[in-house]
């Protein structure tokens, strides 16, 4: 059994450049990530190999949907496993058919490779709305149909509902605001 955890596309895009940039010891300055990005992008509709694709999630998921039974892989939706930690937890623990009273006195999620809050990005929103809206716009179709694929029969009885990415393109005059979950 397998447990799946996607965050919002754009949002993971910024946060792994940014992660990549401190495992390499470098700084990733806004101009280098919106510079690179662009790159990358142009890469993918290039056809030549893109690590922007790692947002493609319904495409990851069909792969391993042909590998493996639905019903064996349990999909989180990244942000809402941290807000609900312990809900989370104990439907991880039932998926993957263990003992819960192993783990009842520690449900809570461990909190690694947490930047401080200094180094954390600021949101491509506020940095660059046009290449916001240009990734969104890109992941968009394979979000939706991630959407459709989690409300297909055959997922595991204990998959949460999976609600739907907050905007990662909220306009400036507009708080953000989270979608609808899925029903």
């Amino acid at each position: 059994r397998f447990v799946v955890v996607f965050r919002e596309p754009v949002e993971r895009d910024r946060s792994w450049e940014g992660h990549k940039a401190r495992m390499n010891k470098r700084s990733l300055s806004d101009e280098a990530y919106a510079n690179g990005t662009y790159q990358r992008i142009e890469d993918l509709h290039a056809g030549r190999r893109s690590d922007v694709s790692n947002g493609f999630y319904d495409q990851h998921l069909q792969f391993w949907w042909n590998e493996f039974r639905k019903d064996q892989l349990m999909v989180l939706n990244y942000d809402t496993m941290l807000e609900n930690e312990t809900d989370t937890l104990i439907r991880v623990v039932q998926h993957m058919g263990l003992d819960l009273s192993l783990i009842e006195d520690q449900l809570r999620l461990p909190k690694v490779n947490m930047a401080p809050k200094r180094e954390k990005v600021t949101p491509l929103s506020a940095l660059n709305p046009g290449l916001c809206s240009q990734l969104k716009s890109l992941f968009e179709p394979h979000v939706q149909s991630l959407y459709a694929m989690l409300n297909s029969p055959g997922m595991s009885p204990f998959q949460p509902p999976f609600p739907h990415f907050d905007d990662p393109c909220p306009s400036p005059s507009a708080p953000a605001v989270a979608a609808a979950p899925r029903v």
